[in-house]
């Protein structure tokens, strides 16, 4: 379980990372916004998606459907 809670602690704390350098090259949170690419969902839904990613995880190893 340690590997697992560490692999989504080294991303998350990389996304954060991102996340403090795309703030300090735009005006506020303009850039969450943004799309990376035409067809994708803005910058702020794919943060909350990867945010979201844990919590996804643990209900799928419990067998819960509902995620």
């Amino acid at each position: 379980m340690k590997k697992i809670t560490k692999l989504f602690d080294t991303r998350l704390n990389t996304l954060a990372l991102l996340i403090d350098q795309a703030s300090s090259h735009f005006d506020g949170d303009d850039f969450l916004g943004l799309r990376l690419v035409e067809d994708m969902l803005p910058l702020g839904t794919q943060i909350a998606f990867t945010c979201n990613q844990p919590h996804n995880f643990v209900q799928w190893v419990r067998g819960d459907e509902t995620f």
